[in-house]
């Protein structure tokens, strides 16, 4: 059940306690004071809310036998919703008025502030309060001590908002004056359908219509959910039928009561949200209603169908609403009417969002929340045009517009000054956001993720809750802007700056220092030449020195830095917590930093960095801190170090520089010599002894460096892509997983009958026509067996293939005609 459809408790419970947040918030009390709103009329509407809110228990209790009581709850609920729509009105002025109020604000003229109209709504609103607060002895409200929250018994349902159900009534109503429906003396009418579809709502209409009053003598109302406790609601039943509280404890001694109360008196009981199947239960509950005259009706409202079925009931299903009927509902909750008769170009964004309810009236009322749209949802709606009378949402806190093809927003989007959520992920024409989105104060997440911006908007340094930005751009004509980030503090989990070559030279102080929720830091600047002037590399130096992140940082990207060296916060031991490092395309870069003193650092990449020739000490770090270098990294990667001839290695605490590194990658380093010792095989164990994959692509001289010497013993893996290596291989029996492609020109048969013991074969031969001689069945160890862009490949010689074999892939291999024979036999497969 919404809040929209409940009257008492929980929902007034709640509602009271956000107006009294708010009317307590320093934002209003501040407002007031400025505006010269009367304050006396303020606290005297602060006190009669109070003293409304005593009276909702006792109210709700009674508003099921008490007409009159009931159209109270329903004045104070038109009262309470007229006090919150205020009070987001005031929330939205000072807002509006705190930022325009500002010497730098865009705006021309500044906010006239009316506190006469204010004045008077206020007063309006505290006077209808009084007016019901006052009635509380003529209804027989009084204040009821606090109790657990509950499904409440019943809601208002005011007829003239419900749309598209009027066929629904009309067949209930003439199910329940029938008077032969099933030949019983009491028949059973279900209400069947999911949740949120108005089950509730279309009881209530047929509860309360004349023609169904007029034709039962007596009837009574009670919610049943969970639990289906027989005494609490037979004790209900009592109540109402008697119209006085019954204070017996005995369940017979009701049921008796009850039984002598509808001796031949036609009964209406409507059955509220039941959940439980028991035909035990229900034969209990219904006992005392045979004495009651023929023709009486129990309408059950349920989402369960077999529920209906157990108690024999003749059921209606609720079938989901109509579009048009579903923007008729939106259009009453959300706007009252009034937006769409004079901003006509927001009938397609209703339509969109009605669209996505799917015919449920619930997710309609809940997306309009009583009249005040908060929250909309138009992602991947294929809208190229957002209108301007999207600023007239006052109370607008989540906006979601991703994926649509929007080339610009309109400026009034600025004036949403309650909006908390923008997301615009993936609109992949819009290169702007509106001048004046510092105005949204209270914007906690932007996401630009996939937008191709050239430039952020001016004073973002505003939004001071800012949590979730993702992607910051700095562009060419708004080179400072950079210094807006320095502003929110509050910033969460990632963090993109791009543009960074756009920076000018005058960025000194710390940006990013104090920000220390950020998770991860990505920094780009555009691609910087190897031939750069000083001036640039100079500039790069001292932007990379400002965006100093704070120690709690984890993943670190640095991309197309021009400077010729790092800055000394890169690599420093402070950094306890980063795991991950990417240093890409540095290309000026002489030196690299000291990465090792970072103590948890467990995955390193390290490319385009042409400038390095020689990795040296510098790169372990700093002996004096007693630092066991890389002592946590499990996966390096080094990639198109064009020039690096030469990488030295220093031994640790424990004697290995890389003490649990497993991956190592080493791609595209053509001049590339390791500086081993003639030791090399034991040296290697010592330097790499947790070890288990290594690659070696496009690498010559350091692949003849390796071929030369054993690996470590503990290597399982092994994938060099530069020369014919079957030859040395052929005594290495540890491998369990080899990659063949164009570069490996001889056929391994000779490798795989002297090393049995792979568990995994890639091949990636475009030439390669059969595989018969490639001697697969000596590898009678082998698990899986992938075949990859062999191009000119027609058969598979099947019985070749040994008998171990559980998983055999075979992709982009066009001209393969057959497995050829003995595939069969592949049991395991």
């Amino acid at each position: 059940m919404s809040a929209a459809e409940i009257v008492g408790g929980a929902f007034f419970s709640t509602l009271f306690q956000t107006l009294f947040d708010k009317l307590g918030s320093s934002l209003y009390r501040s407002w007031f004071q400025e505006s010269k709103v009367d304050k006396r009329s303020v606290e005297d509407l602060e006190l009669t809310m109070s003293l409304a809110s005593q009276l909702l228990d006792d109210a709700e209790d009674k508003q099921i036998r008490n007409s009159v009581v009931r159209k109270w709850l329903f004045q104070l609920k038109e009262a309470i919703d007229d006090a919150e729509q205020l009070l987001d009105r005031i929330n939205f002025e000072a807002l509006r008025y705190k930022q325009e109020s500002k010497p730098e604000s865009s705006k021309s003229k500044r906010l006239k502030l009316t506190p006469s109209t204010f004045d008077r709504e206020i007063g309006e609103i505290r006077d209808t309060l009084d007016r019901l607060v006052s009635q509380k002895d003529v209804l027989g409200l009084k204040v009821v001590k606090e109790r657990p929250l509950e499904r409440l018994p019943a809601p208002l349902a005011d007829e003239s908002r419900v749309y598209g159900r009027d066929g629904d009534k009309g067949r209930i109503i003439e199910l329940l004056l029938s008077d032969d429906l099933s030949g019983d003396k009491i028949s059973v009418v279900s209400i069947v359908g999911m949740g949120g579809l108005g089950k509730t709502t279309l009881a209530q209409l047929v509860y309360d219509n004349n023609e169904v009053r007029d034709h039962f003598d007596l009837k009574a109302w009670v919610t049943v959910s969970d639990e289906f406790d027989i005494f609490k609601l037979t004790k209900q039943i009592v109540g109402q039928v008697m119209g006085r509280e019954n204070e017996n404890d005995r369940l017979n001694k009701m049921q008796t009561d009850l039984r002598e109360a509808l001796r031949e008196k036609k009964f209406l009981l409507v059955l509220d949200d039941v959940w439980n199947q028991s035909y035990d239960s229900w034969d209990v509950l219904q006992s005392p209603f045979g004495s009651a005259a023929r023709g009486s009706k129990i309408v059950v409202t349920t989402r369960d169908e077999g529920i209906a079925k157990m108690m024999g009931a003749k059921t209606h299903y609720l079938q989901l609403m109509s579009n048009d009927d579903c923007l008729m509902l939106f259009v009453e909750h959300a706007f009252k009417n009034v937006i769409f008769d004079s901003h006509q170009d927001l009938l397609a964004i209703g339509k969109e969002i009605v669209k996505k309810c799917k015919g449920v009236p619930l997710a309609i009322k809940s997306l309009a929340v009583e009249r005040c749209l908060r929250a909309i949802c138009l992602s991947s709606s294929w809208l190229k045009v957002l209108p301007e009378s999207i600023g007239d949402l006052k109370h607008l806190r989540y906006l979601d517009l991703s994926h649509n093809a929007f080339e610009k927003l309109p400026d009034k989007l600025c004036d949403l000054y309650n909006l908390q959520t923008l997301l615009l992920t993936y609109c992949r024409e819009l290169s702007k956001l509106p001048t004046d989105m510092g105005n949204l104060v209270n914007l906690r997440h932007l996401d630009v993720r996939g937008v191709p911006l050239q430039e952020m908007p001016h004073e973002m340094g505003n939004m001071k809750d800012l949590q979730a930005l993702y992607k910051f751009v700095v562009g060419k004509n708004n080179s400072s802007d950079i210094k807006q980030l320095r502003g929110l503090s509050h910033l969460h989990g990632k963090l993109k700056i791009s543009g960074l070559n756009n920076v000018d030279g005058g960025v000194s102080e710390a940006v990013l220092e104090d920000k220390k929720c950020l998770e991860e830091i990505k920094m780009r600047w555009e691609a910087v030449r190897d031939d750069a002037d000083n001036l640039r590399k100079d500039k790069d130096r001292k932007v990379l020195g400002a965006l100093k992140p704070h120690t709690n940082v984890k993943r670190l990207e640095i991309r197309s830095y021009g400077g010729t060296e790092f800055p000394s916060w890169v690599g420093h031991h402070s950094y306890v917590s980063i795991t991950v490092v990417s240093l890409i395309d540095c290309v000026n870069c002489c030196s690299l930093p000291p990465l090792g003193q970072l103590s948890s650092l467990q995955i390193l990449t390290i490319r385009g960095c042409s400038g390095v020739v020689k990795i040296g000490d510098e790169f372990y770090g700093n002996s004096s801190f007693k630092i066991e270098p890389f002592r946590s990294l499990k996966r390096f990667e080094f990639e198109g170090m064009l020039e690096l001839q030469e990488w030295m290695f220093i031994e640790g605490q424990n004697g290995s520089c890389f003490p649990r590194l497993m991956g190592l990658s080493i791609i595209d380093c053509p001049k590339l010599e390791m500086c081993l010792p003639d030791d090399f095989p034991r040296q290697m164990d010592k330097f790499f002894p947790a070890l288990e994959v290594l690659q070696i692509y496009d690498c010559p001289r350091l692949a003849q460096t390796f071929l030369s010497r054993n690996l470590p013993s503990n290597s399982r893996k092994l994938f060099i892509f530069s020369s014919d290596t079957f030859g040395w291989m052929q005594n290495e029996e540890r491998f369990l997983d080899w990659t063949i492609n164009e570069n490996v020109m001889t056929r391994p048969e000779a490798m795989y009958r002297t090393t049995p013991t792979f568990l995994s074969i890639g091949i990636g031969v475009g030439d390669l026509k059969a595989t018969n001689g490639w001697g697969f069945q000596h590898s009678t160890s082998l698990k899986k067996l992938t075949i990859l862009d062999c191009v000119e490949l027609q058969c598979l010689a099947g019985e070749t293939l040994p008998t171990s074999l559980t998983s055999l892939w075979i992709e982009a291999v066009p001209k393969l005609k057959h497995l050829g024979k003995g595939i069969q036999h592949l049991t395991s497969l």
